[in-house]
């Protein structure tokens, strides 16, 4: 038995790390996709279809609508708690594949490049991926009207959020790979 594969039982931390990172990465590649649609001006026709919504409904069935639908939360909060930890245990199973997914497209493209993988390499090309993201975004916010600052500061505060734990988690799984000797076929 090698050093390597003594050590399998770090290898759930350092993947829950990677999948930080991964999901990072694809939040804030996303934020970006939500600035150039803000930018196009995509945002108005919702606002507009969703007031359109709002408007649809009266006050005086929102009332006993309002009433009868806390009646019914009550009754079901056990199963409401139930299916609250159901749907984070599939987001989390979702998120896995996700990075499973992403981590073996970027291995993919290390062969394709004739590189080797190991984990300063894969963490240097995770920074690359989300500082693009993150530099990007901050590009693309200067570009948002006036006139929608609200979106564009949560568009920037979760892009913070998304790009501070992005840098962290993949800060902590090259620290723990290198700590415990994780041979670079176990880490996401």
């Amino acid at each position: 038995m090698t050093t390597q594969a003594s050590h399998h039982g770090h290898t759930f931390g350092i993947n829950f790390f990677g999948t930080i990172s991964y999901i990072s990465i694809l939040f804030v590649w996303l934020l970006v996709i939500d600035t150039i649609a803000t930018i196009a001006s995509l945002t108005d026709a919702l606002l507009t279809a969703s007031n359109n919504l709002v408007n649809f409904g009266g006050t005086t069935t929102q009332s006993t609508t309002q009433t009868t639908i806390q009646a019914s939360v009550q009754d079901h909060a056990p199963l409401q708690f139930l299916l609250v930890i159901a749907l984070v245990i599939f987001t989390w199973i979702f998120f896995y594949l996700v990075a499973k997914t992403l981590s073996h497209t970027l291995r993919h493209f290390f062969v394709l490049f004739g590189r080797k993988l190991t984990i300063v390499s894969l963490s240097t090309v995770k920074y690359f991926i989300l500082s693009a993201g993150l530099i990007g975004l901050v590009i693309l916010l200067q570009f948002v009207p006036s006139d929608l600052n609200l979106i564009k500061m949560a568009i920037a505060l979760l892009g913070l959020v998304g790009g501070l734990a992005g840098v962290t988690s993949i800060w902590l799984q090259r620290i723990a790979v290198e700590r415990h000797r994780i041979a670079i076929a176990h880490v996401l």
